[in-house]
């Protein structure tokens, strides 16, 4: 379920998806961000990019399984829980909600 998840989460995140405020001054590739300047990430950077994911249009829960993990070819390659130090509530809250529903239903698995 949690494979069904994170691909549902990679695959339909597009446009602007992290917001921060510039915390201190920052260089980035040659260019300084000073503190207090608004930033903004635009998911589909990463979760549409093959030189992460192979064929990214194609919804394929499998690219996270054990041994593949096409989100671990860079860092903050999957960034559809948000990023920082700790995982976010909603990712904890979709998930148990995904074994839940696949509780109920009795189906837990899926063939894409």
């Amino acid at each position: 379920m949690d494979l069904i998840i994170r691909e549902t989460i990679r695959a339909s995140i597009a446009g602007t998806f992290l917001r921060r405020i510039v915390g201190k001054d920052v260089e980035l590739q040659g260019v300084t961000i000073p503190k207090g300047d608004f930033l903004a990430y635009n998911a589909s950077d990463v979760h549409m990019n093959e030189d992460i994911y192979a064929d990214p249009e194609k919804w394929d829960p499998a690219r996270f399984e054990a041994g593949r993990e096409e989100d671990k070819k860079a860092h903050f390659g999957f960034v559809g829980w948000g990023i920082g130090r700790f995982n976010s509530l909603c990712q904890t809250f979709v998930l148990n909600l995904g074994v839940r529903t696949s509780s109920v239903s009795g189906n837990d698995s899926c063939q894409a």
